[in-house]
């Protein structure tokens, strides 16, 4: 007697049974059954707003940019991210107000919130959401033709030759005008 039937069995089996395809109904009722913890968040609909961000800038994505499905590629999508933070760093007065420290990506989370196409430019949103003593998390909109396709939120850790380095007076203080704006709703 073989072992029981896991409760996600009936799902591998049809997928794998190469003899049949499966019904419409039947991938619905895959997908329907995902635990939650599969499921895509989305961030606060206030994030999702291109007004409440400071900054914005431009990129011309690549074609090699693109992926198998014509699409650009998520890997991709975080170069064009990293690509607008150092934008944004600049413009925010990094390199005056933080000489002599290093900055190191601790963490980065994105959510893909829908397709981005090449040929069309995408927009990136910038603001500080919060300055730490030693950090400051990043969030990043990414929209094209009007659409919000990516949201990122990076924590930047400042660096110094002993380690993590209080951020200058003179950033913190710079940084005001940077900074993600409270939303109407909070």
């Amino acid at each position: 007697m073989g072992a029981p039937e896991s409760k996600w069995g009936w799902c591998r089996k049809l997928v794998t049974d190469v003899t049949s395809v499966p019904t419409k109904t039947q991938l619905w009722t895959i997908v329907a059954r995902r635990p939650t913890s599969l499921r895509m968040a989305r961030p606060d609909p206030a994030l999702l707003d291109p007004a409440r961000y400071p900054f914005s800038c431009r990129i011309e994505p690549r074609f090699g940019d693109l992926d198998i499905n014509m699409h650009i590629n998520n890997v991709a999508m975080a170069g064009i991210l990293e690509d607008a933070r150092l934008r944004f760093f600049r413009e925010a007065g990094g390199p005056e107000h933080l000489a002599g420290l290093s900055t190191m990506v601790a963490s980065i989370a994105i959510d893909y919130l829908g397709e981005t196409h090449y040929p069309e430019a995408v927009t990136i949103h910038g603001a500080v959401e919060r300055l730490g003593r030693t950090s400051q998390q990043i969030v990043q909109l990414v929209t094209q033709e009007g659409r919000p396709v990516v949201f990122a939120r990076t924590v930047i850790v400042m660096v110094g030759p002993e380690g993590p380095a209080p951020l200058t007076q003179g950033y913190v203080e710079s940084a005001g005008k940077w900074m993600l704006p409270e939303s109407a709703s909070a």
